[in-house]
């Protein structure tokens, strides 16, 4: 009980961090309209906080029609405070998507600034007659619930997938990302993603518990790499999370591009490959590089590495960036067969356990993804990820490939990391391998790789050297730009429809 006690102390001490009272007249939000200082973000977020105190709301879960302005923000920051979990939903995202999450989530309350039609559970704000009175004091969690927030994923179901997260664990991983970065309150963030995707909470908590300022982009759809480029430079920001898709699409603008104080420049979502690196690294000399991982399941982030021009390059894997060391506090193995594996050159499916990772998915669904093992002698949870990687001499964790993106051909296990590694070597381009398969069962490689000099048979014939017979793609298609899904990713899904259609 005490521990408990303890634990809600120390969550309403971060809420308490979160768009500070000592945070006054620095700005807070900037916008493609307005900008937004933190005692008028405090007032917006005073009103919704008003508004579900005093309709004595009793809803764990309230859904957040999402968009890139200060409202939706202080939203998200209201119902924290309060003590619900959000759940953000993008209006003009698919319907029939968004009513699956809302039916599945039980949710009654959603709110938003505009109107929407299509979900009679909406709820304008209007001014609140009284919020302005409102002190520190009265800004107190109302729900004694352990969840912050109830994300929903892509699912093998074809049916989006709940990810809960704890309080506690976005507090851990907000809080060491704060302490081991060192933001500050000049800083100002980039707020480039979909509300949808968990990279944006660090986008939007770290400066706002910090003092900093978050830059949203307009809301325009598809906006492309190098409108995000001159927002950097426009609003002269300071800190920004990218996919590395986003970066690969624009390097060839990247050489007058180094006359910018950016401080630091993280990338996740997806892998991060060195030459990339070593291309930013020329763009933003002053800025410090990292690689930032995790799945949705623990937590936005939660491992790291310091990208180094001297000596990274020695730990790259297939051309990939290590993903590094796991947080403080966590414990994670390597499972192979079942079996957990130990050496100095073990490898194997990445399980961690600790305050990230989720207990379970909503509803208890998906029960294979977690394995519960006896660690140092206690029972701990551990998360399956399907990310097979292995340990270096420096004990960073190496990211070699996805178990979904490994594939048996001619009864080899054929790593697709590894063929788009080599293309990409050799090529200067950027690629994209996806697995086709013949009515008879015959699985077989295809790669779309972007514009280039080289033909087909010259490309074929320079990976003979490089791969064996069987790795090499059947087919390579040549492509003017990669289609990206709506976390700025390549989208293999789009890719594979373009080859059924050809």
């Amino acid at each position: 009980m005490l521990h408990l006690f303890m634990k809600k102390a120390q969550y309403q001490s971060f809420l308490n961090k979160l768009v500070s009272i000592s945070f006054t007249d620095e700005m807070a939000v900037y916008t493609e309209e307005n900008q937004c200082s933190y005692r008028e973000l405090r007032q917006e977020i005073c009103n919704i906080f008003y508004f579900l105190n005093q309709r004595k709301i009793k809803d764990t879960r309230i859904g957040i029609i999402c968009s890139n302005n200060v409202w939706t923000l202080a939203a998200i920051c209201a119902v924290m405070k309060y003590g619900a979990s959000f759940v953000p939903i993008i209006a003009t995202e698919a319907q029939d998507r968004n009513q699956n999450i809302i039916d599945s989530a039980g949710l009654n309350l959603i709110l938003s600034k505009e109107e929407c039609p299509a979900h009679k559970q909406i709820q304008l704000i209007e001014k609140q007659k009284g919020a302005e009175k409102l002190m520190e004091q009265d800004l107190q969690q109302r729900l004694d619930q352990p969840e912050a927030y109830l994300l929903f994923t892509s699912g093998s179901s074809g049916l989006p997938k709940g990810v809960p997260v704890a309080k506690f664990a976005l507090m851990h991983c907000i809080d060491h990302l704060n302490s081991e970065f060192g933001f500050v309150k000049s800083d100002n963030f980039l707020q480039p993603f979909q509300w949808t995707f968990d990279v944006s909470i660090f986008s939007y908590l770290c400066p706002l518990t910090t003092g900093a300022s978050c830059y949203l982009l307009p809301n325009k759809n598809g906006m492309k790499s190098i409108q995000i480029l001159n927002v950097i430079r426009q609003h002269e920001i300071t800190v920004a999370c990218l996919v590395p898709s986003m970066m690969s699409l624009v390097k060839k603008y990247l050489e007058s591009w180094n006359d910018l104080d950016m401080r630091f420049l993280f990338f996740a979502g997806e892998a991060f490959l060195d030459e990339l690196a070593r291309t930013v690294h020329k763009a933003f000399p002053k800025a410090e590089i990292s690689n930032l991982y995790g799945p949705t399941e623990g937590t936005i982030f939660i491992s790291q590495y310091n990208w180094k021009p001297q000596s990274s390059s020695s730990e790259a894997q297939n051309g990939v960036v290590p993903i590094g060391q796991i947080f403080p506090n966590h414990h994670w193995v390597l499972l192979k067969e079942d079996r957990i594996q130990d050496g100095e050159k073990k490898e194997g499916e990445l399980c961690i356990a600790g305050p990230q990772i989720i207990d379970q998915y909503f509803n208890k669904k998906n029960e294979e993804q977690f394995l519960d093992l006896e660690f140092n002698g206690k029972g701990k949870r551990f998360y399956r990820t399907g990310d097979w990687v292995k340990v270096n001499e420096k004990g960073n964790l190496l990211f070699l490939g996805r178990l979904d993106e490994q594939v048996q051909i001619q009864g080899h296990r054929v790593e697709i990391k590894e063929v788009e590694h080599q293309i990409q070597m050799l090529v200067g381009k950027d690629c994209a391998v996806i697995v086709n398969e013949k009515k008879a069962g015959e699985i077989f490689l295809t790669a779309f790789v972007l514009n280039c000099e080289m033909k087909v048979a010259e490309i074929k014939k320079a990976l003979a050297v490089k791969l064996n017979s069987y790795m090499i793609p059947r087919e390579i298609i040549f492509i003017e730009q990669f289609p990206l899904n709506k976390n700025a990713k390549i989208d293999k899904i789009e890719l594979k429809q373009i080859w059924n259609n050809r």
